[in-house]
């Protein structure tokens, strides 16, 4: 033992030295990436249009109505309104007349928005009155129809309108040809029940205006810039160009955002990944007043690409458009935005089509970082290896010979409870939005009594291998094979997401492929597993623990570094954004209210500490009751100030990206941020070694999953079930399932990123998650009752998954909840149950003798 806290010390000594010498290199001065758009030109419209309805309906690209000057304006041409249209098929290289009837009269001006794949049309001009019609274009048995939607309370046009959510909300415009105003109205339409008609939301609290941007991005309506209008002496409409930007969410308002550098008026916009929106050029009215000077000379609408960052609030330069085409739509269609045509300068219409695509310049990982990650990894399989002679009995393989020091087998609660996704995860909240779910994670502290003082001595009393084994000796043996396999099969598939999820968002930001990510840190894990059992399990998260703390703290400084360095400075621009904002004070259940978070936490984390084998395990490997207890308080200490540092470095990362915004990628999911920096900002090595804290949160909660399902198999089915087996023969049965189990989850993991299930995937964990909460449920039943038989369990557990589906699908209570709902409802159902219907197996409870049922004189 003296032997294996030397080796435990000398690699945390080893690690702790290398991450102080990291501390001392500057975050990477040169510029990291930077995105732009590649443009390039797809097949010319048939006839120039401006103005036009254009989107995608399925596969095909549709353009309907718009404007034209066959003969020059400033030659008195007039301004021709169309009714046709035409389609250009995915792969096609020629446009084909759109069928007839999709439009009924001639249109331009209206306001369109993409809604998955259709698109829906409101309001427009034929050049003579607008007009109040609404609409979508679908594609049905193969063609393209209308669908007519409620009409509009009021004829509208030069509006703009963005599909938020289900809703179809449009803002600005004017009522009529030769209004003098424009419009501050926000008129929303359920687009799943349509039959309600539009209602007026919260009025615009700015200029009425024209021609904005409407953008619907992160949650909210994006409105940015437009026209106001004024009557003039002649009493014609004379524009203001606006550079105000507002957002604005369903039950918040309005809310000022930072302001456009300069006008972007009737500019095509398309939101891009899930925090960006991309205006596409836009007229400036720099030359608004010299239109009749320059006539045909004048040199056209702006071509610069502004994008704008919802999270930072910031607007950066992004590249140029071939040519500046104005009141035209900027349709999405993959990882492509086109730009069908439209007005390239006052008076002339273009039949060009645009398309760009986003170009990302990234470093990738190099040499060095390879090698420090090797450097971190390859240790891990001699941990199992020098623990794999000592581990020959069950006791050894699946409890540590029950002799592992209570700090040690804390720090591994604390590591295999952080995952990679957590690790990634927590900062990309805290950058993305504040510290609202920090009171939630320190609830840990609030669980640790109740585990050691109710759960702990049921459990080390019985000298049980597995949680499962106390269920049985309080219920039936039925009650401990349904929860036994419950835990199975959410843990095989826990273990699927806690290797795909980091793979994909290290992936997205390094360069390294997730097939290797995940194959890496399977095998791997899967190898030190199968030698060393559970010693080698809570001796590698020992290790991993130090590198995940390490990790952190040398991030946490190197962002502030990069953001300034100085922290005063962090902590002004996260103040002054409200980041640090940690409590919603209103009784609302729907939103991550006070309450919500800390009681959701709270229920949360009962679930792991008193159902899940993986965490149950780690404190039965302690020598006794006294020393697991030091390791439950120690693992839920450790939350307090690591969580902490999560959130801070979050709110770090918000202070560099605001002051650096060009440094973003686009393309890189919210979540993917703290990676992205790690990859694009840190040092190269530095980079390395952080990525080994990624791996090192994934492993930990990976090697963990693999010996606690493999102890939940043998434990509670085949030694339970099965013959009487010799020790060696259960032995060479548990390092045989831990080699398929590893490998099994592997593969899992491999099919989420080769086959492109994660829809289905979603689906399955859904349903899998329904059971979580009626485990911790049956396991309240059985510690805090005593009347409470195996029948009424068998009941309950099934019950929560009835009434969680119910909560999950009909009601908008928020998800931290779920598991409060889950353990209460099993465990008044199963109790309620208890009450009416006999017990199947005739006999009273028995708990080692620590309760009784058959009391029938406690009331319980």
């Amino acid at each position: 033992m003296l032997a294996r806290c030397r080796n435990a010390r000398v690699a945390a000594a080893a690690l702790i030295a290398l991450l102080a010498a990291a501390g001392t290199a500057p975050v990477r001065a040169q510029t990291p990436s930077v995105a732009t758009l590649t443009w390039s030109a797809g097949p010319s419209l048939p006839a120039p249009r401006s103005g036009q309805i254009a989107g995608l309906v399925g596969d095909a690209l549709i353009v309907l109505g718009g404007t034209d000057f066959p003969i020059s304006l400033f030659d008195g041409g007039p301004k021709t309104w169309y009714a046709n249209g035409v389609v250009l098929e995915r792969g096609a290289t020629t446009w084909a007349p759109a069928p007839a009837g999709l439009l009924r009269r001639p249109l331009a001006y209206a306001a369109v928005a993409a809604d998955g794949d259709r698109f829906v049309v409101v309001g427009g001009s034929d050049g003579a009155a607008h007009t109040t019609d609404a609409f979508v274009l679908v594609r049905r048995a193969g063609r393209v129809v209308r669908e007519d939607l409620p009409a509009l309370p009021v004829p509208l046009a030069m509006g703009a309108g963005a599909v938020l959510g289900r809703t179809m909300v449009v803002v600005g415009g004017q009522t009529s040809p030769v209004a003098t105003a424009a419009s501050t109205t926000l008129w929303t339409l359920d687009l799943d029940r349509p039959a309600l008609g539009w209602r007026e939301a919260d009025p615009l609290p700015a200029p009425a205006r024209i021609l904005p941007v409407v953008v619907a991005q992160a949650g909210a309506l994006h409105v940015v810039s437009g026209a106001s209008l004024a009557a003039g002496a002649d009493g014609v409409a004379r524009r203001t160009y606006l550079t105000d930007a507002w957002a604005w969410r369903p039950g918040a308002g309005w809310r000022a955002l930072a302001p456009v550098p300069r006008p972007v008026v009737a500019a095509p916009a398309v939101p891009w990944g899930q925090s960006h929106v991309l205006v596409l050029g836009g007229d400036d009215g720099a030359l608004a007043d010299r239109v009749q000077t320059l006539r045909d000379r004048h040199p056209g609408f702006s071509r610069r690409v502004l994008a704008y960052h919802a999270v930072t609030d910031t607007w950066v330069p992004m590249g140029d458009l071939p040519a500046g085409l104005v009141t035209t739509t900027a349709v999405r269609d993959g990882e492509t935005v086109i730009v069908p045509g439209g007005e390239d300068r006052p008076g002339h219409r273009s039949t060009t089509v645009l398309r760009g695509r986003l170009d990302v310049t990234a470093r990738t990982f190099g040499a060095v970082d390879y090698t420090v990650v090797a450097a971190y990894l390859l240790p891990l399989v001699w941990i199992g290896k020098r623990f794999s002679r000592s581990d020959d009995t069950r006791e050894d393989f699946f409890l540590g010979g029950r002799r592992v020091p209570w700090w040690a087998a804390g720090l591994s609660i604390y590591a295999t409870q952080l995952s990679a996704i957590t690790f990634l995860a927590i900062p990309a909240k805290a950058y993305a939005e504040d510290w609202t779910y920090l009171p939630g994670n320190l609830t840990l502290i609030l669980v640790a009594p109740i585990v050691t003082a109710f759960y702990l001595p049921r459990f080390r009393r019985l000298r049980v291998t597995t949680a499962y084994e106390y269920l049985e000796h309080r219920f039936n043996l039925a009650v401990r094979l349904l929860c036994s396999g419950a835990f199975v099969a959410l843990q095989w598939a826990r273990m699927a997401i806690v290797l795909y999820l980091p793979a994909l968002a290290l992936a997205a930001v390094t360069g390294i492929d997730i097939r290797l990510s995940i194959l890496v840190m399977g095998v791997l894990c899967t190898v030190y597993t199968l030698h060393g059992g559970m010693n080698a399990v809570i001796w590698t998260d020992v290790v991993q623990s130090v590198v995940l703390g390490g990790a952190v703290v040398l991030s946490l400084v190197l962002i502030v570094m990069g953001a300034g360095g100085s922290a005063a400075e962090v902590v002004r621009t996260g103040y002054d954004a409200g980041k640090f904002r940690m409590a919603i004070w209103t009784p609302d259940a729907t939103i991550a209210s006070v309450w919500v978070v800390v009681f959701g936490n709270l229920i949360s984390h009962l679930v792991p500490y008193t159902a899940d084998q993986a965490v149950v395990q780690r404190y039965f490997t302690t020598r006794d009751e006294a020393q697991a207890s030091r390791a439950v308080w120690l693992g839920a200490i450790l939350a307090v100030p690591s969580s902490v540092v999560f959130f801070a470095v979050g709110t770090a990362l918000f202070a560099f990206y605001r002051a650096h915004p060009h440094w973003l990628n686009p393309a890189s999911p919210t979540d993917a941020t703290f990676a992205w920096f790690i990859a694009q900002q840190m040092p190269v090595g530095v980079s390395g070694l952080v990525v080994s804290g990624v791996f090192a949160a994934a492993m930990s909660t990976l090697s963990g999953s693999i010996n606690s399902i493999v102890t939940a198999v043998i434990t509670d089915f085949t030694a339970r079930l099965g013959p009487p087996r010799p020790e060696a023969a259960q032995m060479r049965l548990a390092r045989a399932l831990t080699l398929v189990i590893g490998l099994a989850g592997t593969a899992s993991a491999l099919v989420l990123a080769t086959w492109n299930v994660r829809s289905l995937w979603d689906v399955f964990l859904q349903a899998l998650g329904l059971f979580g909460g009626g485990l911790a449920g049956i396991f309240a039943l059985g510690i805090f009752t005593q009347r409470a038989h195996g029948t009424g369990a068998l009941v309950g557990f099934a019950a929560s998954a009835a009434v969680l589906a119910i909560v999950q699908q009909r009601t908008p209570v928020h998800f931290l909840l779920y598991a409060g709902i889950g353990i209460l409802s099993a465990f008044v159902i199963g109790y309620l149950a208890s009450l009416v219907l006999p017990a199947r197996d005739g006999r009273g409870v028995n708990d080692g003798g620590l309760v009784s049922c058959s009391d029938a004189s406690d009331p319980r």
